[in-house]
């Protein structure tokens, strides 16, 4: 499984990159996750 590293959040460029860099399930996995995430302000 992929995972993105970085020092900002956009949910939704992370969740498309995780998408075509693994499994359906995994992006999933993450999609779930990053959604959980709280973000800053």
């Amino acid at each position: 499984m992929v995972f993105a590293v970085s020092d900002h959040m956009d949910p939704q460029r992370e969740t498309e990159w995780i998408r075509r860099l693994n499994t359906p399930f995994q992006a999933r996995r993450h999609a779930q996750w990053i959604r959980t995430v709280p973000t800053q302000t």
